[in-house]
C-alpha cells in the first residue's frame, strides 16, 4: 500500500504537540544535534555486526572454528540489528534538523515531514523504512496474538525465529535506506 504523505505530515504535527508525563513522540531538541554522530556510529556498528552474523550463519567453516553446531542460525538477531541500524540512521538525519523522535511511527512521520516534503528524501526510500518496520513488527504482533490466546503463556516464551529470507530482506532495505541517509548527511 502506498504511503499517505499527507497523513504522515498531519500526524507529525499532532505528535509534535502530544506529550505525556513519561513519553514524548516528536520534539524539537537542540541537544539532539550533539547525538547525531552517536546515532551514526551506532548505526554503522549495527551494520557491521549484522554482516558478521550473516557471514557466520552462512559459513560452515567459521561455525566449526567457533564451535557452533553446523545448522546454527539466529536470523531474528540479523533482522533486529539491521532494523535498528535503519532507525538509528533515520534518527541521525532527523537530529540534523533539530528534532528527536521517540518511537518508530513518529520517526516515519518525521522523515516524511522533514525530508520527503522538501524533496530531500524520495518517497520510495521512505517506503523502505515503512516496509522494514512492518516486516519487523509482524513477528511481534503474531507473538503477542499467540500469547493472548493462552492466558498462562509467559510474555517471555519463545516463538518461531525469523526466517532467513525475511531477515535478509530487512538487511537489504536497511542498506539501501542507509545509503540515502548518508547522501543527505554528505557522508561517504
Amino acid at each position: 500500500m502506498a504511503i499517505d504523505i499527507n497523513k504522515l505530515i498531519k500526524d507529525f504535527d499532532y505528535l509534535l504537540k502530544k506529550e505525556t508525563e513519561n513519553k514524548f513522540f516528536i520534539r524539537k531538541s537542540s541537544v539532539e544535534n550533539i547525538k547525531e554522530d552517536y546515532y551514526l556510529i551506532k548505526s554503522l556498528k549495527d551494520i557491521t555486526l549484522g554482516r558478521v552474523l550473516v557471514t557466520i550463519f552462512q559459513d560452515k567453516e567459521i561455525k566449526k572454528d567457533l564451535e557452533l553446531e553446523e545448522n546454527f542460525e539466529y536470523w531474528e538477531w540479523v533482522a533486529t540489528i539491521y532494523y535498528y541500524s535503519m532507525l538509528k540512521v533515520a534518527k541521525t538525519i532527523i537530529a540534523k534538523k533539530g528534532y528527536q523522535t521517540d518511537d518508530h511511527y513518529a520517526t516515519l512521520c518525521a522523515l516524511a515531514k522533514l525530508f520527503v516534503v522538501k524533496n530531500e528524501l524520495d518517497v520510495n526510500v521512505l517506503e523502505l523504512f515503512k516496509e522494514a518496520t512492518e516486516l519487523f513488527e509482524q513477528k511481534y504482533v503474531l507473538y503477542f496474538h499467540e500469547a493472548m490466546e493462552s492466558a498462562s503463556e509467559s510474555r517471555y516464551n519463545v516463538s518461531k525465529d525469523f526466517d532467513k529470507e525475511k531477515a535478509l530482506e530487512i538487511r537489504d532495505k536497511a542498506l539501501e535506506f542507509r545509503k540515502e541517509c548518508l547522501r543527505i548527511l554528505n557522508v561517504k
